[in-house]
């Protein structure tokens, strides 16, 4: 993924945000099995780590992870960079929460530090700043710490 800012173009608006959301929904409908009630789509990214979670309810079994077309993946990069806003950043994670036949609820986290099991290191956090600039009062306190290690590295 290129590691300048972002280009003004990649720039989506409210409308063409929920265009591909809209999309990636139907590709996660579109290949969840016969029976299923829930779907839990997480993700986390940063410029150049972004990992992808998911847990498929169906028939009264236990929650299991699903494989989705690969595009799925790409849409919600484009997504991440195309609703960075000047100054402000753009989200660090999103929970998309699909009901049937494709109800949805996404929330999107632009302040809270990004989890997984393997947490990014000081180095991807700011090469995530110089990709998606932040104006100082937009850098969440422990963004700050992140920042100070990479730059002591």
């Amino acid at each position: 993924m290129n590691s300048s800012p972002v280009d003004p173009d990649d720039t989506l608006d409210p409308v063409q945000q929920r265009e591909l959301v809209d999309g990636v929904v139907r590709a996660l409908v579109g290949a969840c099995p016969p029976g299923w009630s829930e779907i839990t789509f997480e993700v986390t990214s940063l410029a150049r780590l972004t990992t992808i979670g998911n847990r498929v309810t169906r028939d009264g079994a236990p929650p299991a992870r699903e494989t989705f077309p690969h595009s799925v993946n790409g849409d919600v990069i484009r997504l991440r960079r195309g609703m960075y806003r000047e100054g402000v950043g753009t989200w660090f994670s999103l929970r998309l929460h699909v009901l049937p036949p494709g109800r949805f609820r996404i929330d999107f986290d632009y302040d809270r530090r990004p989890g997984g099991t393997l947490p990014p290191g000081p180095q991807e956090f700011a090469e995530d700043l110089r990709t998606f600039p932040r104006t100082p009062e937009h850098v969440p306190a422990w963004l700050r710490e992140e920042l100070a290690r990479a730059y002591e590295e």
